[in-house]
């Protein structure tokens, strides 16, 4: 979720130091591969790297090869796998991928490219290999979670977020899980308070709330923004109680149907630690699902 921009973070780092940096660019699969094809690495060259391309099947001859283009300074493609001349490099999966790498030396295009994240916006950019092909490269930003509740439940899942590098927002009335999140947190001194919160097409949103009267004047507001889910705890009865009470509010019929109940992949989850884990991957199998990582060939 969070790699491309540990990527670009860390060609930024190397190149604001002064070390030579690698992007490298799995531009082509074929067959079965343990990352598809825009899955991205940087290499610097000492032989540092962050992101993975493979299982660990072939990291290593990656680090030699973005070393020699970053020595050359030119781009380079690289095949592994299936029909590789590189008989002594085999993907245990059988398939096969064909890699971009490319020396960077701008940091200017590479700190543009963090701000984009750090706005939440979709970044694009080209990259040129050799015999002029070029490639374009689509990243969503992150996942985000907005948590709105209180409990044990909630913190887990905001701590859990953090930890798998999502990004995390957390709404609570507990002074004390607020504390303990900073920023990332804002107190709720009552269920009517505006929140700030800025939607988009990769923020899910969670409620935890066990209090439901907390539910309904939150939702008014979550409702009317760009989401990728918003899902809630509790049972068919909790969800046609909420669903009425949404109603006589003036929550529109489209708008309701899109809280998902009970939240998580784990359906009558009962255990906090079991909960959170529900919701945070029900969140990121929605994320996945938009393609977050796009690359296509330009002619």
């Amino acid at each position: 979720m969070d790699e491309p921009r540990r990527v670009f973070r860390f060609i930024a780092d190397s190149l604001s130091r002064g070390e030579p940096v690698a992007l490298v660019t799995v531009v082509a699969v074929t067959g079965s591969s343990v990352r598809s094809a825009g899955a991205q690495m940087a290499v610097a060259a000492g032989g540092d790297y962050v992101g993975s391309l493979s299982g660990g099947c072939f990291e290593g001859a990656v680090v030699a090869e973005a070393q020699a283009a970053i020595k050359a300074g030119r781009p380079r493609m690289q095949h592994y796998g299936a029909g590789s001349p590189l008989i002594d490099i085999r993907l245990p999966c059988g398939g096969a991928v064909h890699l971009l790498i490319c020396p960077v030396d701008d940091a200017g295009w590479c700190n543009d490219i963090l701000d984009g994240f750090t706005r939440r916006e979709a970044v694009e950019f080209e990259l040129a290999g050799p015999q002029q092909r070029r490639f374009v490269i689509r990243h969503a930003p992150p996942l985000r979670l907005a948590i709105f509740g209180f409990g044990a439940a909630t913190s887990v899942l905001a701590r859990l977020t953090r930890t798998m590098g999502a990004d995390v927002g957390l709404w609570s009335p507990d002074a004390q899980i607020c504390a303990e999140f900073g920023n990332q947190a804002t107190l709720l001194r009552t269920p009517r308070e505006t929140i700030d919160l800025r939607g988009d097409d990769w923020t899910a949103i969670a409620m935890l709330f066990h209090d439901h009267d907390w539910e309904a004047p939150l939702l008014t507001q979550l409702l009317q923004l760009k989401s990728l889910s918003v899902a809630a705890m509790g049972s068919r009865a909790t969800q046609a109680a909420r669903l009425a009470g949404l109603e006589e509010l003036g929550v529109s019929p489209q708008d309701r149907a899109r809280i998902k109940c009970p939240i998580g992949l784990i359906h009558a989850s009962r255990d906090p630690d079991t909960l959170a884990l529900s919701a945070f991957v029900e969140a990121v199998d929605s994320y996945n699902r938009t393609n977050p990582t796009e690359i296509f060939e330009r002619d």
